[in-house]
């Protein structure tokens, strides 16, 4: 699925005509539809056909690459494909639900990154961060404010994780009319999976049985505590949590709408974890300067930053010809 992160799945049968190519291309659009990158390669050597339901041509493919006379493309994005400026087109306005066109997401991509980058600078001045570029400056406060290295400390880092779940929950209480039954917990990525994992939620099941999961990598070796309460504002309480754990709890939808079989809109999915951050940055009662600490208050811009360079270079790499250069230089 696409909350596992699975890394490969073969759609195979016994006999022709069973339906593989039709099952194989739902699957991926399904997950490419859920925000994941998906590679979709048609091991039919006798009738190929997925190339042709996507508009593609046959050559080079599988075989190509088997016997070693396939070349890979130097260009990048969908414009050097047939069609795809309009295939662009239609994606961005399916995934942001806006009516904007390419150059106008990138100029506000632009915009945005500039915004941010000019409080960062102010922030990171008034902590006495003045030498070094943003990336540098960031990399230091995060090394400023690491768990010390002793024994157990993972365990220490899950029950911090438990404590700011309850503190955002409880302060949930005078903001939020409705929050969901189930209760969200916090559990380690297992150790053989958390080595290319980013921290996620897992939504309780419609009966009931297990509460929501808020899962996070704890690779190691070092651990900084600056981005813990951004990351469980988005994806636990009031983040994902409240999102997906009440939308399964509402008997009044039909079920397809309940556990997002098909996936989800990340503008809405995603935009609602940005909103649950930026929550705790406004002021609140008994919090004039919202829940962050300066040094908080930095991650979380840098959360921003990230995506809204990510706005910048996916239109760029993705629509625009001239392509990424600034865009990898800028990451």
């Amino acid at each position: 699925s696409a909350e596992s992160g699975a890394r490969s799945l073969a759609v195979t049968s016994t006999a022709p005509g069973e339906g593989k190519t039709l099952v194989a291309s739902n699957i991926a659009m399904s997950l490419a539809n859920a925000g994941q990158r998906v590679l979709l390669i048609d091991g039919d050597m006798r009738r190929p056909r997925i190339h042709s339901l996507f508009d593609q041509a046959q050559e080079p493919g599988l075989s190509n690459i088997m016997v070693g006379n396939a070349k890979a493309s130097e260009a990048a994005g969908l414009w050097h494909l047939p069609k795809g400026d309009q295939a662009y087109a239609y994606h961005l306005g399916r995934m942001t639900t806006l009516p904007l066109t390419a150059a106008q997401v990138h100029q506000k991509g632009k915009e945005e990154v500039a915004r941010i980058e000019a409080e960062m600078e102010s922030r990171f001045r008034e902590l006495g961060y003045k030498d070094g570029s943003i990336t540098e400056r960031y990399k230091k406060l995060e090394a400023d404010n690491l768990y010390p290295n002793e024994p157990n400390i993972r365990e220490k880092i899950l029950a911090d994780f438990t404590a700011l779940i309850q503190a955002n929950h409880e302060r949930s209480l005078s903001s939020f009319l409705h929050t969901p039954k189930a209760k969200c917990i916090v559990q380690r990525i297992p150790a053989f999976q958390e080595a290319n994992a980013a921290a996620n939620y897992s939504s309780p099941p419609r009966d009931g049985s297990r509460p929501g999961i808020f899962r996070v990598p704890l690779r190691g070796p070092e651990f900084s505590r600056v981005g813990m309460k951004t990351l469980t504002a988005h994806e636990a309480i009031p983040g994902h949590h409240f999102q997906l754990a009440l939308q399964v709890e509402m008997d009044s939808l039909p079920g397809f709408r309940r556990q997002n079989p098909f996936g989800q809109m990340s503008a809405y999915a995603e935009g609602w974890g940005l909103y649950a951050e930026a929550l705790m940055a406004e002021a609140q009662p008994g919090a004039p300067g919202g829940f962050y600490t300066p040094e908080e208050r930095l991650y979380q811009l840098q959360g921003q930053l990230l995506r809204d360079l990510r706005v910048q270079i996916d239109t760029e790499s993705r629509y625009f010809a001239d392509v990424i250069k600034r865009g990898n230089v800028h990451l």
